[in-house]
């Protein structure tokens, strides 16, 4: 297989990916909620970064791009 062409894939799923999942969760860490003595709680602190539709949408649409034109012959100039 042609490397743009597998290029064109991985772009695709890549794509279908993003549309499926629309984000990821960041844990920044734990911060102190409380402290009573020596019991102290603490939460971790998630952080939602969003991939917005269109991005997943720019993916595919690249991927069909990239492996349409990985099956054209290249033309040689005479």
């Amino acid at each position: 297989m042609r490397p743009l062409a597998v290029l064109g894939v991985v772009l695709i799923l890549c794509g279908i990916l993003a549309f499926t999942y629309q984000g990821a969760i960041w844990v920044m860490g734990r911060e102190k909620v409380a402290q009573v003595g020596p019991i102290t709680v603490q939460r971790e602190r998630p952080i939602a970064i969003p991939v917005a539709p269109i991005v997943g949408g720019a993916l595919v649409v690249g991927g069909a791009i990239v492996l349409a034109s990985a099956g054209r012959e290249p033309h040689e100039l005479t």
